[in-house]
């Protein structure tokens, strides 16, 4: 009920429904094995992985429709999944024990617009990468290869996550030098920052050029908390 009810307030502040998004069904199965007992498992004991991973995917389902049909949704925007281990596998593994779950849970909610976030190095995965039909892929830094990214996901929205503590600590002029450069790297259209005040000391008004550089990149406005007192009340 406590999620429910952050979900119905941050549609209520937003105007956005689609507010779940879960920690990888691979990443939450190595939560509960244990990380290191579960990545051995993925050499010794594959069956019992793949069996876990897909306990774990029926679990977020069932949750996911239970929160749809709470909050209304019925024809969700887009779908989302955030899975950091995965680069921890290598990718055979990732493809026959891994992807199948993945793209279970993407077609269990259609949706027009398919998201993936992975901070690790997965320039070995990509072709794998291709059976989840992606609409956009985020990453951390220069831990992928963006030029080759491009090319086998083409048609995919690619962008990396801003690193805050230079939002921070540049000039106005260099946050805005900064954010262009990350923009003209990725690609036009549906990217979005969000920063709060306070995290890691970045002030409000850094979070607004940074906002309205994506705004203008993309041509619209950002969904944002513009005030501390409005994600709090």
């Amino acid at each position: 009920e406590r999620w429910l009810q952050k979900a119905a307030r941050f549609f209520e502040i937003t105007g956005i429904k689609d507010t779940v998004t879960f920690e990888g069904h691979f990443t939450t199965a190595g939560f509960l094995r244990g990380q290191t007992q579960f990545l051995l498992d993925t050499v010794d004991s594959p069956a019992l992985c793949d069996e876990l991973i897909s306990r774990v995917t029926d679990a977020a389902i069932e949750w996911k429709e239970y929160h749809d049909s709470e909050m209304g949704i019925s024809n969700p925007e887009t779908i989302a999944l955030i899975d950091d281990s995965i680069a921890n596998v290598n990718p055979d593994t990732f493809d026959r024990i891994v992807v199948p779950h993945l793209v279970r849970w993407y077609e269990t909610f259609p949706a027009p617009k398919r998201h993936f976030h992975c901070c690790g190095n997965i320039d070995n995965f990509l072709e794998a990468f291709r059976k989840l039909d992606l609409a956009s892929y985020d990453f951390m830094g220069e831990m992928v290869d963006l030029a080759r990214a491009k090319e086998v996901l083409e048609g995919t929205y690619i962008s990396r996550l801003l690193d805050f503590r230079l939002v921070r600590d540049l000039s106005e002029s260099g946050v805005t030098e900064y954010v262009t450069r990350e923009l003209e790297i990725g690609s036009k259209g549906g990217n979005f920052g969000i920063v709060l005040e306070g995290q890691l000391g970045i002030p409000l008004s850094r979070a607004r050029l940074v906002r309205d550089l994506i705004a203008e990149w993309n041509g619209g406005t950002v969904n944002t908390f513009d005030t501390l007192r409005d994600y709090n009340r």
